[in-house]
């Protein structure tokens, strides 16, 4: 399998994911163990995130302090 099916079946997840996320408003013991398995992935070049796990992604990165991927994206 490659990069691009791989990315294409993760994406579907996230789509999923957009709707659990909706509406979330403060951190909890979730949070642990989502906002680094997002994180990792943000290294991932050409990944498409829905609105609302964009969203979440951003608002824990300001949050805790602990940087995404993005820019380093490859």
């Amino acid at each position: 399998m490659n990069t691009g099916e791989l990315v294409q079946q993760v994406e579907k997840q996230l789509v999923e994911l957009d709707t659990l996320l909706a509406g979330r408003e403060h951190i909890d013991a979730d949070d642990f163990t989502l906002y680094p398995s997002l994180r990792m992935l943000s290294i991932v070049k050409g990944v498409s995130y829905p609105a609302n796990v964009k969203q979440y992604m951003t608002c824990l990165e300001q949050a805790i302090g602990v940087s995404l991927h993005w820019d380093q994206a490859s």
